[in-house]
C-alpha cells in the first residue's frame, strides 16, 4: 500500500463546494488502496484578509500574534475537510503544525523545519484514516507557534513526504502544471512536461508562483520527485524534476531538515570593473567578446540614460569589452582595476538584505570599502579593493562560518 502525499493550495479549498470535491478525489485514492496524507493551505484569500485584519487594529502587528492569527486560516481548511470526508464515509481527523510533530527554529513569520515527529500522524494512518495535516506551520522548541513564510504550506507537504519516503509530492492548484509563460499574459504559452530543480528554483524565485522556491530546494536536497497538478482536471501536470535524483532519506542525524546558511567564501582577485552609461535611447552594446563576466545588471536613471556594470575575472581582456564603438557615440566609459571580488555562497535559501546589511556592517567596521554589492538565488557578492580581497574574505568567513 502505497502512501500519496497531496498538497491542496487555497483555490482547491476556497468554498465549501471546493472542499466537497477535494474530499471526493481523495475518497478515489483511499479507494484505490493508498494511504493518503493531506495538506491543506487556508480558503482562497483568508490569509491576506487576516493580514489586513491585524493591521487594522495595529500598525506593525508583532510577528509573534502574526503568526498566532495567520495560522488560523490553515485550521479552519483543515477541519472543515475532515468534516467533509466523514460526511461520505471516511473516517479522516486532521492536526494543527504542532500536533503533527513539526519542530521549527524560533523564526517567527518565516521559520525553518527543524525536524518532524510524526507519531500522531503515524498512529491515525495505522487506524485507516485520512489524516490532514494545516500547512504553513509548526511549533518552536519554546512550544511557540511559528510559520513557514508565504507559500509554506508547500514546504510542509514536501517535508512531510521526504519523513515519510513517499514516492512522489503532489501539489494540486488551479492550473495545470508549470508553464512557459503565464497563460493570460503570454497567449502562446504552453504547459512544461518536466523541468528540473534549478531551473524550477530560478522561476520560483523571480515570480513563478506555482511552487514555492523553498519547497523545491528542500525536495532538490532529498531527492524526491514533485508533480503539479490541476485540481480540477487532474491531468498530468508537470514533473519535478525531469530525470530521478538521488533518493536521501531523512534521519535525525541529518537535523536541520531544512538548511539556510551560508557554506562558504569565494574569492576572485584581481577583477575589473567596467562601467558604461548610455544616452537616453541608445541602442543596447555591442559586445565582442565572449569571455566569462562574472556578474553583470543594467539601470535606467530618472534622465533616461542606462548604465551598465560588468565585473570581469583576471583572465578577460578588458580592451574588447572597454572599447567605444561597442558602445556607441555618446557612451561614457570607465575601467577600474585592481579590485577583488569577495562571493558569499548559500544552501537553501535566497541570500538577501539582512545578510547583506550584516555583511557590509561587518565589512565597514574593519575599514574595508564595498564599491558594489549584488545579491542573488544562492550568492551574495561585493566588489573590494584589492588589497582587501584577503582580508574581506577572512573577516566574512569567521562572522558567518566560524561565529555561528
Amino acid at each position: 500500500m502505497a502512501l500519496r502525499v497531496l498538497k491542496y493550495g487555497g483555490t482547491s479549498v476556497e468554498s465549501p463546494v471546493r472542499i466537497l470535491e477535494v474530499a471526493r478525489q481523495i475518497l478515489r485514492y483511499r479507494e484505490e488502496g493508498d494511504e493518503v496524507l493531506v495538506v491543506v493551505s487556508a480558503m482562497g484569500q483568508t490569509t491576506d484578509e487576516l493580514i489586513h485584519l491585524a493591521h487594522r487594529v495595529c500598525r506593525t502587528p508583532p510577528r509573534r500574534e502574526l503568526d498566532m492569527l495567520l495560522t488560523a486560516g490553515e485550521r479552519i481548511s483543515m477541519s472543515l475537510l475532515a468534516m467533509a470526508l466523514g460526511s461520505l464515509g471516511r473516517p479522516a481527523i486532521s492536526f494543527t503544525g504542532s500536533q503533527s510533530g513539526i519542530v521549527t527554529d524560533s523564526q517567527h513569520a518565516d521559520a525553518r523545519i527543524f525536524s518532524i515527529r510524526p507519531f500522531r500522524i503515524e498512529d491515525e494512518i495505522a487506524k485507516g484514516k485520512v489524516v490532514i495535516v494545516a500547512g504553513f506551520q509548526g511549533v518552536s522548541p519554546e512550544k511557540e507557534v511559528t510559520t513557514l513564510g508565504r507559500g509554506g504550506s508547500d514546504t510542509t507537504a514536501v517535508a512531510l513526504a521526504i519523513r515519510f519516503g513517499a514516492e512522489e509530492c503532489q501539489i494540486l492548484t488551479d492550473v495545470d502544471g508549470v508553464w512557459t509563460g503565464d497563460p493570460r499574459v503570454v497567449p502562446g504559452a504552453h504547459r512544461i512536461d518536466a523541468i528540473d530543480y534549478d531551473a524550477m528554483i530560478a522561476l520560483s524565485h523571480f515570480g513563478g508562483r506555482v511552487l514555492y522556491r523553498r519547497a523545491v530546494r528542500l525536495a532538490r536536497r532529498y531527492g524526491l520527485p514533485l508533480r503539479i497538478r490541476s485540481t480540477l482536471t487532474l491531468g498530468p501536470g508537470t514533473r519535478v524534476p525531469e530525470t530521478p535524483a538521488e533518493r536521501l532519506p531523512f534521519s535525525e542525524e541529518t537535523c536541520p531538515m531544512e538548511s539556510d546558511r551560508i557554506v562558504a567564501v569565494a574569492l576572485e582577485s584581481p577583477v575589473h570593473w567596467l562601467r558604461a552609461a548610455q544616452p537616453k535611447d541608445a541602442s543596447p552594446p555591442r559586445v565582442r567578446s565572449q569571455g566569462t563576466c562574472l556578474l553583470s545588471f543594467s539601470e535606467r536613471t530618472e534622465d533616461g540614460t542606462r548604465r551598465w556594470h560588468w565585473v570581469l575575472p583576471a583572465g578577460a581582456s578588458p580592451e574588447e569589452w572597454n572599447d567605444q564603438e561597442s558602445w556607441g557615440s555618446g557612451a561614457t566609459l570607465h575601467l577600474e582595476r585592481n579590485l577583488a571580488l569577495v562571493t558569499l555562497v548559500g544552501d537553501g535559501a535566497h541570500l538577501g538584505a539582512m545578510h547583506l546589511f550584516e555583511a557590509e556592517a561587518t565589512l565597514s567596521a574593519a575599514g574595508i570599502p564595498t564599491v558594489l554589492s549584488q545579491t542573488g538565488a544562492h550568492a551574495l557578492s561585493f566588489l573590494v579593493p584589492e588589497e582587501k580581497g584577503e582580508d574581506a574574505s577572512r573577516l566574512l568567513h569567521q562572522r558567518f562560518l566560524e561565529d555561528v
